[in-house]
């Protein structure tokens, strides 16, 4: 034992108080370089109330901690080391403390993050919000790139949520405010902080722009703290935008209006339960109708002329996916964005479930040939006949022609299904589609460029065929050209062929083809 510390442990004994007798394990610990249960007894007492005044836990580290703090474990040591900065009268001291730790401990991953964050709880006390706001950025890839959950997460998740608070992000004090609670006991928080932390995380919720899943705060047991208390109207409130409730919005104008943030919010509250309402109407319909404006209209208390807007809003949110019908005026949406469901969405979403296994039965127990309307059976064969006999028109574009001329819009399954075999179809028309190179038949007209000049083609006598297409005008540029341009890839090539070679000359205007060819 040194000297140092002999001397300091010898005055704290003779104090005496209610820490005589941890002052005398601490010493015992000590002598017998119990290092890993010193460290354990070390880190609750520097918690104790008796130390917190004075100086008292700064010589604690300076006479008895710093003579064996490198023979602990370092994340453990920085654990030890944070209730310590909090007695320094000033946050640089405690600040500049820190980095002296963080030195020592820099081959401590870990150890080095839970220092910066504690740097960053100093900054944010001082309000030098520059300087944490440069922390958090600092540290969010870090955390990113952990695979695993550390002890430390919480910390950090704490001090952005306590920063982003400070700016009044709602959007970043949300989500980091539910990943630190996700990190913790929260059955450890005092019942008045979970209340206050309850409050917080709810009307986050509310404000947030792009917080549009209200099931995963109505399922957290953090609002059991409002629950049946003055502020149960918030989790009311939280239940009614879950399900774009309007009319129960309305209802509980009177309790929320008497909340200041969310009485200047009310025309962005009043946009977002909208949007929701939508949402919900999507998501109850299934995507198997289209939902009318009128419909839509009556259930977010808008107007007709307003659907479209609150439509359009919603795609470009990403929130639901489909298309707008302006001329019959109809929503037609197939998706709606995921989100966490309560008990009833699930319901829901379990009896459609259920009518769609019951389809699926019917269909797999009837065999059927239904009569297809009339529309349709005129539009197949006219398919077939411009197949055949408009070569020049694509596949395509007959089969759109043909489905709008003759009103089968709405029967998109019918034709689709058509639509795949009338490849097939031209193909019987077509030349065969050759299996070597020497079967390989070059129609007349493609014998000539588009300037009239012929093509010269070479078919190799080389294990690895290739014809290679250049006129004699193009050879001519090539030998009088300065400079051209090989190209050669695996990427470009036909069936028949493993690779593509293309030549490009310079002429004085600009780059021209030369030879195209495929091996």
């Amino acid at each position: 034992m040194s000297s140092r510390v002999e001397k300091y442990l010898s005055e704290q004994k003779l104090v005496g108080g209610s820490l005589a007798n941890e002052w005398l394990e601490l010493e015992s610990l000590y002598q017998n370089r119990l290092w890993h249960e010193l460290t354990l007894r070390v880190k609750p007492f520097v918690h104790r109330d008796d130390l917190q005044q004075g100086d008292q836990l700064k010589n604690f580290y300076e006479n008895f901690l710093s003579d064996f703090e490198h023979r602990i474990n370092q994340l453990a040591l920085v654990e030890i080391i944070i209730p310590i900065t909090r007695t320094f009268k000033q946050v640089d001291q405690a600040i500049e403390f820190i980095q002296q730790i963080r030195e020592k401990v820099k081959n401590n991953s870990l150890a080095v993050l839970l220092c910066d964050i504690t740097i960053g709880k100093a900054y944010l006390i001082t309000k030098n919000l520059i300087e944490t706001k440069k922390i958090i950025e600092d540290l969010t890839p870090k955390f990113d790139e952990l695979d695993h959950l550390t002890t430390v997460h919480s910390r950090f998740y704490d001090l952005a949520s306590n920063y982003y608070r400070v700016m009044g992000n709602h959007n970043g004090y949300y989500q980091h405010a539910l990943k630190y609670l996700g990190c913790i006991d929260i059955s450890l928080i005092p019942l008045k902080e979970k209340a206050e932390r309850a409050f917080n995380l709810g009307l986050a919720a509310l404000l947030a722009e792009n917080v549009y899943n209200f099931g995963e705060i109505l399922q957290h047991p953090i609002l059991d703290a409002l629950k049946n208390t003055r502020e149960q109207w918030l989790i009311d409130l939280l239940q009614a935008f879950n399900i774009g409730d309007v009319e129960k919005f309305e209802a509980l104008r009177s309790l929320w209006q008497s909340q200041p943030d969310l009485r200047m919010a009310e025309i962005i509250l009043q946009k977002k339960i909208t949007l929701l309402c939508l949402m919900d109407m999507i998501f109850v319909a299934g995507g198997t109708r289209a939902l009318s404006f009128n419909d839509v209209a009556t259930r977010t208390k808008l107007s007709i002329d307003q659907i479209e807007l609150l439509a359009m809003k919603a795609l470009s949110l990403d929130l639901i996916r489909g298309s707008i019908d302006q001329v019959d005026q109809k929503l037609n949406m197939h998706w709606v964005k995921p989100r966490v469901l309560d008990l009833t969405q699930v319901a829901t979403l379990k009896k459609r479930l259920d009518q769609w296994t019951s389809d699926v039965k019917q269909m797999s127990t009837h065999n059927y040939d239904p009569e297809l309307p009339e529309n349709v059976q005129v539009v197949l064969p006219g398919l077939k006949r411009r197949i055949l006999t408009d070569i020049d028109q694509s596949v395509t574009k007959i089969y759109e022609e043909e489905r709008h001329e003759n009103g089968t819009a709405a029967l998109i399954s019918v034709v689709e299904t058509w639509k795949s075999t009338l490849y097939f179809i031209r193909l019987t028309i077509l030349p065969p589609t050759p299996i070597s190179l020497p079967s390989i038949k070059i129609p007349d007209d493609m014998h000539y460029n588009n300037t009239q000049q012929e093509f010269l083609f070479c078919n190799s006598a080389t294990p690895h065929k290739i014809i290679a297409f250049a006129s004699e005008q193009a050879l001519k540029l090539l030998s009088k050209s300065q400079h051209w341009n090989d190209d050669e890839t695996f990427r470009t090539s036909t069936v028949l062929f493993s690779q593509s070679y293309h030549i490009h000359a310079w002429d004085e205007f600009s780059m021209k083809p030369i030879v195209d060819s495929c091996c």
